[in-house]
């Protein structure tokens, strides 16, 4: 039975973050995932950290350092009904898989769903989305990215539908891209802040 969720994350010479970040998605209140890291030709001991860890839901990738192919082929190799991203040197609160799992279960309408951060080292400030509760419009892009790549979770049958994937001309604003373009085809992207996933 494939899992509902893969949680995707590439991984480039991240030794410092990586067990803090696996051990964030492993802890997850929601427990049918797959943990799906990609690592990007990492030249320090990000990858040995990972292969220490043996819980089945890990699924390992290794490649030259790409990024964007990186990126992509995780989005070719998950499984789950939902894609949920996340980046090595981050770290998930326990119930995010939960609350946008249940949110997309009862938002059909939704493709994709980015939520509210808490920064974390040598500061504590929380980042609030603008535009939040509706479907973002190209005005509210020009504005700048109101999406947290780190936050994301879309459906991958709208992924597979479109064949949605970054693209190397937009390297640095790749989700930007993805973004704009999912708005292009007429789906619906969210941002919901809820504070209990901070």
């Amino acid at each position: 039975m494939e899992p509902l969720i893969s949680v995707c994350i590439p991984v480039y010479n991240a030794e410092a973050y990586i067990s803090e970040c696996i051990e964030s998605v492993l802890h997850q209140s929601f427990t049918d995932f797959e943990l799906l890291i990609a690592d990007d030709g990492s030249t320090d001991h990000s990858l040995d950290i990972i292969k220490s860890y043996q819980d089945l839901r890990i699924r390992i990738l290794t490649g030259n350092h790409d990024y964007i192919t990186t990126l992509n082929l995780l989005l070719t190799e998950a499984k789950g009904k939902y894609i949920a991203r996340m980046d090595a040197d981050d770290r998930m609160i326990q119930d995010r898989l939960l609350w946008q799992f249940e949110y997309m279960e009862t938002h059909p309408e939704i493709d994709a769903l980015g939520g509210g951060l808490r920064m974390f080292g040598n500061t504590t400030e929380i980042c609030i989305p603008a535009n939040s509760g509706r479907p973002l419009t190209f005005l509210d892009m020009m504005h700048g990215n109101p999406l947290a790549h780190a936050t994301m979770m879309l459906r991958r049958e709208i992924i597979e539908k479109y064949h949605l994937r970054y693209e190397k001309e937009y390297i640095l604003a790749e989700d930007y891209r993805l973004w704009v373009k999912m708005i292009q085809l007429n789906l619906h992207l969210f941002v919901i802040f809820n504070s209990k996933c901070l």
